[in-house]
């Protein structure tokens, strides 16, 4: 059994805790996998990736496919990228309930996965630190509900002027994408992306494995929108991303 599944099953195997020890049994879990990924994961860079259901997803090679140095090579990845954009539970600082300067939300679980929609054209900031920041943060809040999630893009009102600052969202969208998470994308829905996009999307595939590539689904016709995104989406959902 390797040292993956060894840390996982003291870690399960543990006695119950009473009230009185479950901050000694947390800080229990957290020695675990710091010890084992070598960074301090009670960070809050870190914390709000880094939990037992990702822990236990990486420790059993059935369903991330990994071997132990592969998963480990991965969270350590993941780790990095986490750290260079300042990814945190408490979110983007710049959006609130109120005022969202980025389109890109988790809105639940969808038919089979975690639905994660973006639309580009309405976002209003578009610095690449923020912009990865609160993607990073959406994609957690996927994986506290599945295990894999379709990511959704939706070109309504996007116009010529987003596609600079896009251009280098998308370079580190694709190199992150392809580091850390090419196992875990179910799918990549394009919905109606304009002609002078194209070369956006060719420099993304160019990027990043063809496992990943593979998974893009560009929707060409407006009237065949609902129909495919049935196939992802709940008919709630598909109604969700009308207003958003």
């Amino acid at each position: 059994m390797y040292k993956l599944y060894t840390i996982y099953y003291l870690m399960e195997t543990e006695p119950k805790p009473s009230k009185q020890s479950q901050s000694q049994t947390q800080s229990y879990k957290s020695d675990a996998l710091r010890v084992f990924l070598n960074i301090d994961t009670t960070d809050d860079v870190y914390s709000s990736f880094f939990t037992e259901r990702q822990f236990k997803y990486y420790s059993d090679s059935s369903r991330c496919g990994m071997g132990m140095k592969q998963a480990k090579e991965q969270l350590q990845r993941i780790a990095t990228y986490r750290k260079e954009y300042s990814a945190s539970a408490k979110g983007c600082e710049l959006c609130t309930d109120t005022k969202k300067q980025h389109s890109i939300r988790c809105i639940g679980k969808g038919n089979h996965d975690a639905i994660l929609y973006m639309s580009p054209g309405n976002a209003m900031e578009s610095s690449v630190y923020h912009v990865c920041k609160h993607m990073l943060r959406e994609v957690d809040t996927c994986f506290d509900l599945t295990d894999s999630f379709v990511w959704v893009m939706n070109f309504k009102n996007y116009s010529y002027e987003h596609i600079v600052p896009n251009t280098t969202i998308t370079y580190h969208f694709a190199k992150w994408l392809n580091d850390c998470l090419h196992e875990r994308i179910r799918k990549i829905v394009m919905i109606c992306p304009p002609k002078y996009f194209y070369p956006v999307i060719y420099l993304a595939k160019s990027l990043v494995k063809n496992e990943i590539s593979d998974k893009l689904e560009i929707i060409h016709t407006p009237e065949l929108v609902d129909n495919i995104l049935s196939t992802y989406l709940t008919p709630e959902q598909i109604k969700l991303t009308q207003l958003l």
